[in-house]
């Protein structure tokens, strides 16, 4: 059969890991509340950790690393670390001296526009500090940054309806119109 892991947990420690997974299962971490549940299974139930794994939906190897980690760390040890994630290729100093620029404005930057595209922040990205990014990570920079995507309005607040609809239905549909061919006469020149 598969090897018997005895715990020896104090009832001061148990009750620790009792706390720990019912704050794991408020805050729906599965996989606290599982590390919680073998070590608890191990120690109460005298479950081997095949059964354990089984239980948990994890394989035995996992189980036996949970009980591994357990008994030399305690509980912190069943507590999941965060993931880091990769280093950021920009850091503080320079996402403020970016913030800096894209709050100036373009024209400031020496631009001939007086809006910024997240492909125009990219070359600023990458002429100030040589770092490329794709244009998705750069809205999300300026995201974290704190700005956010503006889109021109459809219509001007102060545009005069009535003249709009007149240039719309009157006045561009004479200017889309073609001059009518004269008879006998083309524009089209054949060889």
């Amino acid at each position: 059969m598969g090897r018997k892991t005895i715990l020896r947990i104090s009832d001061r420690t148990r009750s620790e890991i009792y706390r720990v997974m019912t704050d794991a299962q408020d805050d729906n971490d599965l996989a606290l509340y599982q590390r919680c549940k073998a070590i608890c299974l191990i120690d109460e139930e005298h479950l081997q950790q095949k059964q354990v794994a089984k239980y948990c939906g994890s394989n035995t190897r996992t189980v036996r690393s949970w009980v591994k980690k357990f008994m030399e760390e305690g509980i912190t040890a069943l507590v999941g670390k965060p993931h880091p994630g990769p280093i950021p290729r920009l850091n503080q100093a320079q996402l403020l001296s970016l913030k800096d620029i894209v709050r100036k404005g373009p024209e400031e930057y020496g631009l001939e526009t007086g809006v910024w595209t997240a492909l125009m922040i990219r070359g600023i990205i990458k002429a100030e500090f040589g770092v490329l990014y794709d244009v998705s990570q750069v809205r999300r920079i300026l995201h974290k940054l704190e700005f956010s995507v503006q889109y021109p309005r459809e219509s001007l607040a102060k545009a005069d309806l009535n003249k709009q609809f007149t240039w719309l239905h009157e006045t561009f549909p004479e200017i889309k119109k073609k001059p009518k061919m004269k008879e006998g006469r083309s524009s089209l020149k054949m060889k």
